[in-house]
């Protein structure tokens, strides 16, 4: 089993970028529309550690500005190619060059990432159920029930409220259906 404690607002995804020519793995980060590219870079036998954040407005080919077709130093966003989640998944940017630069910011940038994030998370949370495991979701605050529900394994599997006094009842009645005593 699963429990996934949200605000029910997915807003970031992990992927592969380029900037000035190097490759970074990456959180993008969807903020009030507008997207940012928090970078990380892979140390051998280290683990990830931030760096910087990128203008991720400036979108093309990842490369300094002396040798970009965009004049500017740029972001290749290698998930723009992707074949489930490539800008021909979004209808607003269907048939868009990978490579566009300066895709503007947050229409159609924050629109395709706002599609992303929430699909990503709708097909990873179905891949856990194919493999029998069951999802609790917890939404707490102003939540889109709607998504936590498509994330669960069912209506009864999802639970909400704004008061954070209410969590700890919340945990114990998912503890009690799994036949578990909750310590606090």
């Amino acid at each position: 089993m699963v429990v996934l404690f949200s605000d029910g607002n997915p807003s970031a995804f992990r992927g592969q970028f380029k900037h000035k020519n190097s490759n970074y793995d990456g959180v993008a980060a969807l903020d009030g529309g507008y997207a940012s590219v928090w970078r990380y870079m892979q140390w051998p036998n280290q683990t990830w550690n931030y760096t910087s954040s990128i203008d991720v407005n400036k979108t093309g080919d990842g490369k300094n500005s002396w040798s970009s077709a965009c004049g500017t130093t740029t972001v290749k966003w290698y998930i723009f190619e992707d074949p489930t989640y490539g800008l021909d998944s979004f209808g607003p940017t269907s048939g868009m060059d990978t490579e566009t630069c300066n895709m503007s910011n947050p229409d159609p940038l924050g629109d395709y990432m706002n599609y992303l994030v929430r699909q990503m998370a709708v097909d990873n949370a179905q891949s856990i159920k194919d493999n029998d495991i069951e999802i609790y979701t917890i939404g707490l605050g102003n939540v889109d029930q709607n998504f936590l529900e498509s994330l669960s394994s069912g209506p009864e599997f999802s639970y909400y409220t704004t008061d954070p006094a209410q969590l700890a009842g919340i945990f114990q009645q998912i503890a009690n259906i799994l036949k578990l005593v909750l310590v606090s």
